[in-house]
């Protein structure tokens, strides 16, 4: 005998159970993981259906709201895909860069830009996505590593050079021959300039070493000069002295055995005393040799009198 009664209470129960799963599936939105939504479903058909109006317009309801959100995974999977395309497009952009700190910001970025955007419609497009825009990140990043490694050669190249330099300067330093030392520091220099950066590490501590020798030289230097310039001082005083009494012998015109030799040993002084500077020293000798022509002009001309 068929128990209709209980027929219907079940019928009630199956219909609750149906009822409560569509509110559940109002619930989901396009991030909802699908494995929660294949569930609903799974417990939607194990529920025995029966067939009646009321049923009919729940399994219509479900239907539509497992379909909406299928529909709106669908929308953000085709948003992620293009989202992801473009973030592939700007990786590509900055991996030709040679500005390597803008660009490494830049792919940072994008990095993280990436991992907020969802899936695409299935695994192996996502995976190819990320393979084209790994292989952006790396044609950059290989180039950065590319030109650091051939920087930091070069900075190792210009401190060697500019080690051997310092040596050198040290050296010139003690030189005897301040002329020619003087001379090898502006060579120095000017090859310090063409050598190039040694990296911000050891360029300054480098520079001081240099400029330090550099300084020693122009002390040295300087002193070398000033005591030159003191003797030429004292050498053209005396050459002024002898101007003086090579004038005062020439307006006496006294052309005496005396006189005459005392002019031949102020030739023979001249000569001794040395340098005084190329300036003065042409000057004083054209002044000094007037009085001498003068003089022996004016012997001639008694002697043939």
């Amino acid at each position: 005998m068929i128990d209709y009664e209980q027929q219907f209470d079940d019928m009630g129960s199956d219909l609750q159970k149906k009822a409560e799963l569509i509110e559940k599936a109002k619930e989901i939105t396009a991030e909802t993981d699908s494995r929660t939504v294949s569930n609903l479903q799974k417990q939607w058909k194990r529920i025995p259906s029966i067939d009646s109006a009321a049923e009919s317009a729940l399994d219509e309801e479900f239907t539509a709201l497992i379909d909406t959100y299928y529909a709106g995974r669908n929308e953000k999977a085709s948003a992620n895909q293009k989202a992801k395309e473009d973030l592939i497009a700007e990786a590509k952009a900055v991996s030709t860069t040679d500005r390597f700190k803008q660009g490494t910001q830049k792919m940072d970025e994008l990095m993280e830009s990436w991992k907020k955007v969802g899936f695409t419609k299935d695994k192996a497009l996502d995976d190819q996505l990320w393979e084209d825009f790994r292989a952006a990140r790396k044609v950059f990043f290989d180039a950065k590593n590319d030109y650091y490694k051939q920087l930091k050669d070069k900075f190792s190249t210009a401190k060697k050079a500019k080690e051997d330099i310092i040596e050198k300067a040290a050296a010139l330093v003690e030189s005897a021959d301040i002329k020619k030392a003087g001379n090898e520091f502006k060579k120095l220099l000017a090859d310090w300039k063409n050598i190039g950066n040694a990296g911000r590490e050891v360029e300054q501590e480098l520079w001081n070493k240099f400029n330090e020798s550099r300084q020693a030289f122009f002390e040295k230097q300087n002193a070398y000069y000033e005591e030159i310039k003191s003797h030429y001082a004292e050498n053209l005083t005396k050459k002024r002295q002898l101007i003086n009494e090579a004038q005062e012998i020439c307006y006496k015109e006294e052309y005496t055995k005396e006189q005459t030799t005392r002019m031949k040993e102020l030739q023979t002084e001249w000569k001794a005393i040395g340098f005084c500077g190329k300036d003065d020293e042409d000057k004083s000798w054209k002044i000094f040799r007037e009085s001498m022509d003068k003089y022996f002009e004016g012997l001639r001309n008694k002697n043939n009198y």
